[in-house]
């Protein structure tokens, strides 16, 4: 659940305001696991 969380943007807070590091990690392995996916569903 608290993954799922981290995940999502945060109500609170503005989508400008300084993320932490931890999160911003998350968010980097996140886009490259998607990124990875994406690349190999075009490849046969």
């Amino acid at each position: 659940m608290s993954a799922a969380r981290i995940l999502l943007p945060d109500p609170d807070q503005p989508a400008t305001s300084r993320a932490s590091p931890a999160k911003m990690r998350i968010l980097r392995e996140r886009d490259s696991y998607l990124l990875k996916r994406k690349r190999n569903a075009n490849c046969p």
